[in-house]
């Protein structure tokens, strides 16, 4: 994941994150605060260069570089049963959190509020990829085993991405 100029290494085997200066190499740990330092990192995502989100076992940290500040989102159960794998923010701030056990989580950070769709659209509902389509005010879904998804933001409908066999380079 990189910031700015900076690569984020996750160690799982120490459970331990490093920053990596990509034009010094200079190699420097990113230190959590004590409490969240048991909650291994499964992935990162950054969508300016001062925020960093730590994908976690059922919990979302999020770093703010600026102020050297750390926040925990604790997802109640029974989403709390699921590694986080990706994510992405939508035009309205939302967080859009893919899992391998509870497919989709949308929270929204002003009022705390869940939103989670059918996770049996996305069987056996595992989720790898997300990406805000800003353009289209859409999030594009990749799952497992379930294809590519097209999530209209407004409507919150979800169209599963078929390819046109008559167009090897197209989906409807």
């Amino acid at each position: 994941c990189p910031v700015q100029n900076e690569w984020l290494v996750a160690s799982f085997k120490d459970n331990k994150i490093w920053i990596v200066n990509n034009s010094t190499g200079n190699v420097s740990e990113l230190i959590r605060p004590a409490v969240y330092r048991n909650d291994t990192c499964y992935a990162f995502f950054s969508s300016n260069p001062d925020t960093v989100f730590l994908l976690c076992e059922a919990t979302l940290q999020i770093y703010f570089r600026k102020q050297n500040k750390w926040e925990k989102i604790s997802f109640p159960a029974p989403l709390n049963k699921g590694t986080l794998t990706c994510m992405t923010i939508d035009n309205k701030g939302n967080y859009w959190v893919g899992t391998r056990r509870n497919g989709i989580l949308v929270y929204n950070p002003v009022n705390k509020a869940i939103w989670t769709p059918d996770k049996n659209l996305f069987e056996p509902h595992i989720i790898n990829a997300l990406q805000f389509d800003g353009k289209n005010n859409c999030v594009w879904v990749g799952t497992h085993t379930a294809g590519l998804f097209n999530v209209d933001i407004n409507s919150k409908t979800f169209t599963r991405m078929r390819r046109d066999d008559s167009s090897p380079n197209s989906f409807h």
